[in-house]
């Protein structure tokens, strides 16, 4: 099954069915009327911002309130206080990428606190994943498990832009990058003027290899146009070689 992460709503296209969609609560919220089909057939995700300041909980709180009226079933969590926020609310606890999972006691440990599934770190080879599936598969009650297979992976946060300037976030466009001494560009995504991301240079791609056998691998969207989105995912669902400079990261690195 595929998981498809959207950051923004303009990304969206006709996604096909049996395909799950994650997006920002608040562009959904934003958006709802695109995203009532999916809605009708609980396969919408609402994705928690990663880095909650303690002042912006309450609104986040009620946005999953919103959203619960409307129908949404489901969020991903990328830290233990959005994991927390969903259990009190009733929501499904999607666990993502960001709780570094990387063995069957913290699978277990998400699943006691209510995860329904789990998005494994992308630190983690594939040879350690295999090995996690065949110790997890003699767990009773397991727990749906995935992993990313394409995406610009965010390298860090910033709580202060390295893009913003003397006058703050009031001429920004909101569209920088850092360009290192070899050339390479690297895009800063912007969180509402909350914080900010670095994204890598080129992007995570590895549907080619040979994939361990999990539930659900996640389509990583942040700075593509939603032309590009589909093709992509074209490309992730017939495995192709793809056209242009691609990292497998760590997962053929054995460094676990």
């Amino acid at each position: 099954m595929y998981r498809i992460r959207f950051s923004s709503i303009s990304q969206l296209f006709d996604v096909p069915e049996g395909v799950q969609v994650v997006m920002p609560l608040k562009d959904i919220l934003r958006g709802i009327g695109s995203s009532s089909m999916l809605i009708r057939e609980n396969r919408l995700i609402a994705e928690i911002p990663s880095v909650l300041w303690e002042g912006s909980v309450p609104s986040v709180r009620e946005d999953l309130e919103k959203l619960k009226d409307k129908g949404v079933r489901g969020a991903l969590c990328e830290n233990i206080g959005a994991v927390n926020m969903c259990a009190e609310a009733g929501i499904d606890i999607h666990g993502g990428m960001y709780l570094n999972v990387l063995n069957v006691p913290a699978i277990e440990e998400y699943a006691k606190l209510g995860a329904k599934d789990l998005t494994l770190s992308f630190e983690m080879p594939f040879g350690k994943q295999r090995e996690l599936l065949k110790r997890y598969a003699t767990v009773d009650n397991r727990i749906e498990l995935g992993i990313l297979v394409y995406g610009y992976l965010p390298l860090m946060k910033f709580r202060a832009c390295p893009a913003m300037g003397p006058e703050g976030c009031k001429r920004c466009s909101r569209d920088k990058e850092l360009i290192d001494r070899k050339g390479e560009h690297f895009r800063i995504l912007c969180h509402d003027s909350k914080y900010s991301e670095l994204l890598n240079c080129v992007p995570l791609y590895a549907s080619d290899r040979n994939l361990p056998p999990l539930d659900f691998y996640t389509l990583y969207f942040t700075t593509e146009t939603a032309e590009e989105c589909r093709n992509i995912f074209d490309m992730v669902r017939n495995k192709e070689n793809p056209p242009f400079r691609r990292t497998a990261g760590l997962y053929n690195r054995e460094l676990l």
